[in-house]
């Protein structure tokens, strides 16, 4: 087994615990939500978390990211990337807050300042476990992670159930469960002693702007793709309808989280293994990327086989109707696991301009199909639009990064598995009668069309397993 798929199968374990309990989490309280909040009041917190999710990039100066990137290279000190870090998006956050109060004038919003409140701790998290994940403390990071998990979900229960206080309880459990790990953090790394005022350094901090700017609107773009929904179907349609879509959009959460776990893992891995051969690198990667891409529509559509049951399982009252805007929100999800690895290529070449391109086309098809659908078909329509934008910049990737890495894309695999599953997703939505064979039928087809997924992990194992032998033996 070389080094690099050692240290990533190393790594993936631990970012699994880590990383996969929180997400998990929002999962798991659906039927805590769904019982106790109305759709009205799960839209509101649904706006929060949306408008939270938007300002975040934009007050970090995307310096969140580009903490995780220079801390993890060893050529830069530590105490000068945070100190950038840190001391750029207080200042930023501070800005946003005085600007807060002009805008809520106008606006009247009654949850604004909650949201403040909820940014300053969510940046805090951001900045101070995208060190602990860069520096390569594992056992601290998996630690923090649960954490994270056991205060969000204690809290939930004592503001939801215990003390009844409807969406500010949500928003209290989630300042909580951000604020005491990031206070951990910051005596445990002992990150006083490295943000200081003193060792900002402007050319370093030149460098990370100049990395990190394109990212802010990558991101700015995604939550357009991923989140402006919300508010066009407040706009058109109702407070009630974002609630009952806010729950559908916990489903495809499972898929998206492996996403972000599987690509952060990768850039950690590599960093890890200095002294791979390029050629061994590039091998592995497109190992990788194959395997990624076979999961990703093996998992989606056995995840839109069990969407109406997962959804009885979490979804009460009212909710459970929102099951039919699961399915296209999934397949968006599977279109971004088409593109492989490719992604990560932009930050390893620096070239995030070619990320920030891509989403901006689909942050812009996705607006203008919104705004067509919405009106006509109602929140189906928004769910569409996020799938035809996703698919598209997935093409987009798949192309332009050729320029960064030679390799066989396999086209025709891509676009009969992307066929496949979107024939599996119309039949659940469109379909009333024989829909479960049907679905059944369409998942073992996608199953043996990924075959070689289950073959090359069977290889892998038994590799393992004889690596392990000879070691016993020569003992």
């Amino acid at each position: 087994m070389n080094k690099t798929v050692s240290s990533f199968l190393k790594n993936i374990f631990i970012f699994l615990i880590g990383s996969f309990g929180s997400k998990f989490l929002s999962f798991v309280l659906l039927p805590v939500y769904t019982s106790i909040l109305s759709k009205g009041e799960f839209g509101q917190f649904d706006l929060v978390t949306t408008t939270q999710g938007l300002l975040f990039p934009m007050v970090t100066i995307g310096l969140s990211e580009a903490i995780f990137r220079f801390v993890m290279n060893e050529k830069f000190d530590k105490k000068n990337v945070m100190s950038i870090g840190t001391i750029a998006s207080v200042v930023t956050y501070m800005i946003t807050v005085c600007l807060s109060f002009i805008v809520n004038i106008f606006l009247k919003w009654e949850y604004m300042q909650w949201m403040n409140l909820l940014l300053a701790c969510t940046i805090v998290y951001g900045l101070f476990s995208n060190y602990l994940k860069a520096n390569k403390d594992t056992r601290k990071f998996v630690a923090v992670g649960v954490l994270y998990t056991f205060l969000n979900l204690t809290c939930n229960i004592l503001f939801l159930v215990v003390i009844p206080m409807g969406v500010e309880g949500l928003i209290i459990s989630m300042i909580i469960a951000n604020a005491v790990p990031s206070i951990l953090i910051f005596f445990v790394e002992k990150l006083y002693k490295q943000i200081r005022v003193e060792f900002l350094d402007k050319a370093l901090a030149k460098r990370m702007i100049k990395y990190s700017l394109p990212l802010i609107f990558t991101s700015l773009s995604w939550w357009i793709v991923t989140s402006s929904d919300r508010y066009m179907i407040r706009y058109f349609l109702s407070e009630d309808e974002v609630g009952v879509y806010g729950v559908a959009t916990r489903i495809p959460l499972i898929l998206q989280t492996l996403i972000s776990i599987f690509q952060t893992v990768w850039q950690i891995s590599t960093n890890q293994i200095h002294d791979e051969e390029p050629t061994e690198l590039k091998k592995n990667f497109i190992l990788f990327t194959r395997a990624f891409r076979q999961v990703g529509f093996i998992s989606g559509s056995g995840l839109l086989l069990i969407t109406q049951f997962l959804m009885f399982l979490v979804a009460r009252n009212e909710f459970y109707a929102g099951w039919i805007y699961a399915p296209f929100l999934i397949l968006s999800i599977v279109f971004s696991f088409a593109t492989g690895m490719v992604a990560s290529l932009y930050g390893a070449f620096e070239k995030n301009s070619g990320a920030l391109y891509s989403v901006l086309v689909g942050g812009v098809v996705n607006i203008i199909l919104n705004a067509l659908f919405i009106p006509r078909i109602g929140v189906m329509g928004a769910t569409i639009s996020t799938a035809i934008s996703r698919l598209i910049i997935a093409i987009y990737r798949l192309k332009d990064t050729e320029r960064l890495l030679s390799f066989d894309r396999e086209y025709s695999k891509v676009a009969i598995n992307c066929i496949l599953i979107t024939s599996q997703c119309c039949c659940l939505v469109y379909m009333k009668d024989f829909v479960y064979p049907v679905q059944v039928a369409f998942f073992f087809v996608i199953c043996l069309y990924n075959r070689k997924l289950f073959s090359d992990g069977a290889t892998f194992l038994k590799s393992i397993r004889s690596k392990k032998h000879e070691k016993a033996e020569e003992q």
